[in-house]
């Protein structure tokens, strides 16, 4: 069965469907994967800006405020309706692709314990100063990709490191010291709390 998004969002609450649709246009904004006109994008945010004003508006629980926000609630339903459709034309059943346009997976991969040690980790210099950019192998189950950064020399304890996350299997980081030596680990996130790292990469930062 091929991998695709959620394109019917109507049984979402409000507060749900207002975090799903902010993500939504997070996601498809500056998508290296995902072709969307920008005015369509920009439209879509206006709508998101005005369910979220009218949810505050019809909390007073008057008639008219609580009309204008369900009005608002299908004007951005209908927007969720019709890009979803056309992630899932572009992604063609592309986890990473699916993951990285901010929608909500129809049926998220089952990861039955702990993910395994995170295989092809790569890290190179960006391509400006003080910034390192990240790889690894994508991995069915994989909700997030965790990438960890400490100065050398780096200590063991891991929760003292620098993290950032990503549901992309790759990741800048920026605002590093150009000039010191970085190690950097990363791991594959999915149901289970516990982690298995990768091996440890040192690089210098130019």
């Amino acid at each position: 069965m091929t991998a695709t998004v959620i394109t019917n969002y109507a049984k979402f609450s409000d507060s749900e469907l207002l975090t799903r649709a902010q993500c939504a246009q997070k996601g498809l904004t500056n998508n290296a994967y995902i072709k969307t006109e920008q005015e369509e994008l920009t439209k879509f945010n206006a709508n998101i800006t005005a369910l979220n004003n009218a949810i505050v508006d019809a909390k007073d629980g008057s008639s008219i405020a609580i009309l204008k926000k369900n009005e608002c609630r299908e004007v951005v339903l209908d927007d969720m309706h019709r890009l979803s459709q056309k992630v899932n034309l572009q992604a063609n059943g592309n986890i990473e692709v699916l993951q990285s346009s901010g929608f909500v997976l129809s049926k998220e991969p089952i990861s039955r314990g702990v993910l395994p040690k995170p295989t092809g980790f790569k890290v190179v210099s960006g391509d400006n100063s003080g910034e390192l950019t990240c790889s690894v192998d994508s991995f069915a189950g994989v909700r997030v990709y965790c990438f960890y950064y400490t100065e050398a020399p780096a200590t063991e304890d891991i929760s003292k490191w620098q993290l950032t996350i990503s549901t992309v299997r790759k990741k800048k980081i920026n605002g590093l010291t150009p000039g010191k030596l970085y190690t950097l680990r990363c791991a594959y996130k999915g149901t289970e709390e516990e982690l298995i790292y990768s091996d440890p990469i040192s690089i210098y930062v130019q």
